[in-house]
């Protein structure tokens, strides 16, 4: 017969090796669930309690981190927080690695315990920072907490963050930036509002004319005034053109259209009804190169007549420009004309002018 004993003792061994086998499988996941969880449970009871957290200091910022998080290992470079509540930016120059890596722990410390007086997790750790740079500038950026601060911790802060700033600012080269300024001190550096611009500059821009002033100085030199006559060369004896376009050529009773045009400056008492201007020769002849020109354009005030192949315009002024004169027009003691009446030959051809005191 066998003995049982004998029969199940590698059962058991069997077995034995299973349930050690286990056992290890089970203890490993519970110190991989461990790992795993122990930062989230962290940051919970950091957020629940007010205790502080540290988080790993990077040498370089990740893909989805923001410009605050980063140190800036180049030369002069400035980290600029895009955050309301940034505490405070500091650069600091050292003249060698060692002294560098000890200021900017002290730095930061510092600085944790004066931006977290809630106890605020602290985004940044200066003792876990792996200082590698060789260059003279390292600047630090220390992110305020999200926990909210009272006016005196403010005031308290800004008060203390004050000296380290100071002490920095007197190396050359450092520059330091405050909470809500905007400004950075550099004693190597000028700012541009400070130099003065060469007189040569000044003058240079003050003396030279826009191409907007150019262009109307010019227009205004080679555009005549209404009514200025020009001889027109090479054509009939005595021509003259208007800056309208208008001619005026010999003819009439007086010999020439200008002629009979200026009788209408001075009253006739002769005549039963005569339009009078009440300018000299100058102005009457700009008045009725404006008249030329209304008169073409059309619309309100305007009038256009056809009389035995002569174009008759008639416009209002807008203002007065003569009186009714003769016979009837001192019997009616002058009334004012606002209206100019203007006779056409040949389309441009000027026959006569005057005012009329109706449309």
């Amino acid at each position: 017969m066998t003995d049982p004993s004998t029969t199940r003792s590698p059962i058991t061994a069997e077995q034995q090796r299973r349930n050690q086998i286990l056992a290890k499988l089970i203890v490993i996941a519970i110190l991989i669930a461990v790992a795993i969880l122990k930062p989230k449970v962290e940051a919970w009871l950091a957020e629940r309690t007010g205790q502080p957290a540290d988080v790993a200091f990077q040498d370089s910022a990740p893909a989805d981190s923001s410009p605050s998080d980063t140190v800036a290992d180049q030369p002069g470079a400035t980290v600029s927080a895009d955050q309301p509540d940034l505490s405070s930016t500091l650069t600091i120059t050292e003249p060698d690695e060692s002294t560098a890596t000890s200021e900017i722990n002290s730095t930061t410390a510092g600085s944790a315990e004066e931006d977290n007086p809630a106890g605020g997790p602290q985004r940044t750790s200066a003792s876990k920072k792996k200082s590698t740079t060789t260059s003279k500038s390292v600047e630090v950026a220390v992110n305020d907490s999200p926990a909210p601060r009272t006016s005196r911790d403010d005031a308290s802060t800004r008060q203390k963050s004050s000296s380290p700033a100071m002490k920095t600012s007197e190396t050359p080269g450092t520059s330091t930036k405050a909470s809500g300024d905007s400004k950075r001190s550099n004693p190597d550096r000028v700012p541009e509002a400070d130099v003065p611009k060469s007189d040569e500059t000044t003058a240079g821009n003050s003396n030279r004319p826009s191409s907007g002033s150019r262009s109307n100085s010019d227009d205004t030199k080679t555009k005549d005034p209404p009514g200025k006559l020009t001889l027109v060369r090479g054509g009939r004896a005595n021509e003259f053109v208007s800056t309208a376009g208008l001619k005026y050529v010999s003819g009439s009773e007086d010999g020439h259209r200008l002629k009979h045009i200026l009788q209408h400056a001075k009253d006739n008492p002769d005549k039963p009804v005569h339009g009078v201007f009440d300018g000299d020769r100058d102005q009457i002849l700009a008045w009725i190169d404006l008249a030329y020109i209304k008169g073409q354009k059309g619309g309100k005030g305007t009038r256009k007549e056809s009389e035995g192949g002569r174009t008759v315009y008639t416009v209002d002024m807008g203002e007065q420009i003569g009186h009714v004169g003769g016979q009837v027009g001192q019997r009616k003691n002058n009334p004012p004309c606002r209206y100019l009446r203007l006779v056409l030959q040949n389309k441009n051809e000027v026959v006569t002018a005057y005012p009329s005191d109706r449309l």
